[in-house]
């Protein structure tokens, strides 16, 4: 791209972003620091997690169950199916975002939860299995890290843990496709990751972070797969587990009805669906 209509297209693009959160690191425990934004994250995830309960296509019943979350965060879902009778709930995520939810449960007191940090692979967990797989707010994001396991492979390997007749419950927004599906800085401008070229985007990605960010793709940048609802549909309809129930576009926005009815259009469909929400169970005989 001539350096001309770049430098243009970056201004373009510099009048739809905001700034991002702050990245400093506070300090959570003694000795134990994480990212600003995921702490503010984290005071606001129990009311999600009740909602992110409340969207899915049937009632989740986790008394005297094991459940395990996979891409846990601050922990709060975890605690919540605890709460609601889960006997065993584990928590695994990336990185030092677990050591926030361990901080998390030790202001709790009866929970039968613990959290893990694991690499990406579920083979980490060894052989044990589940009543219940949970993924909130995470599946657009597996596979992205090079060399992690592809959201086609995690949603065999999620299956593959589930003891006959389990559930795999899914749930997670924005697809790519949709309107802030780049899940970056661009919250002026609707579909703008779709609109601008990819090397402005992320000229402008570097220029506002801290310095020694390299970052020049989206699976660099904000760790996404690019999951759109064909491909979703695609895994998830291939991967022989038994469809509960799914629903798209569940959320309490003002637009959803306009986008609810756009996405009616089969031209529209992937440009206006938000989020899904899905059940599915392991058959008997599951391979």
């Amino acid at each position: 791209m001539r350096p001309l209509i770049r430098s243009v297209l970056g201004r373009g693009y510099r009048l739809v972003s905001t700034l991002p959160r702050p990245e400093d690191d506070v300090e959570i425990a003694p000795g134990i620091t994480i990212p600003r934004h995921a702490v503010t994250d984290a005071e606001v995830k129990r009311a999600e997690s009740e909602k992110f309960l409340d969207r899915l296509p049937c009632e989740l019943d986790v008394r005297g169950k094991s459940v395990v979350e996979v891409g846990c965060g601050a922990g709060e879902l975890c605690m919540e199916l605890a709460r609601r009778g889960a006997t065993r709930v584990l928590g695994v995520d990336l990185g030092d975002v677990v050591k926030l939810a361990q901080s998390r449960l030790a202001g709790e007191t009866g929970l039968a939860v613990e959290f893990r940090t694991y690499g990406g692979d579920l083979h980490e967990l060894g052989d044990e299995l589940f009543d219940v797989i949970v993924s909130k707010d995470s599946f657009e994001h597996y596979g992205a890290i090079p060399g992690s396991p592809s959201a086609e492979q995690m949603t065999h390997d999620m299956g593959e843990r589930l003891v006959e007749g389990g559930l795999l419950v899914i749930g997670f927004g924005p697809l790519w496709k949709a309107p802030f599906g780049g899940h970056l800085d661009a919250r002026r401008m609707p579909w703008a990751h779709l609109v601008f070229p990819e090397e402005v985007i992320f000229d402008e990605f570097r220029r506002v972070r801290p310095p020694g960010n390299t970052s020049r793709t989206f699976e660099e940048g904000p760790l996404v797969n690019r999951m759109t609802l064909e491909r979703f549909r695609r895994i998830t309809g291939s991967s022989g587990l038994e469809l509960v129930g799914m629903e798209t576009n569940v959320t309490e926005n003002r637009f959803a009805g306009v986008m609810r009815t756009l996405a009616r259009l089969s031209a529209f469909e992937e440009y206006c669906t938000q989020n899904v929400y899905g059940v599915w169970r392991r058959p008997l005989g599951w391979t």
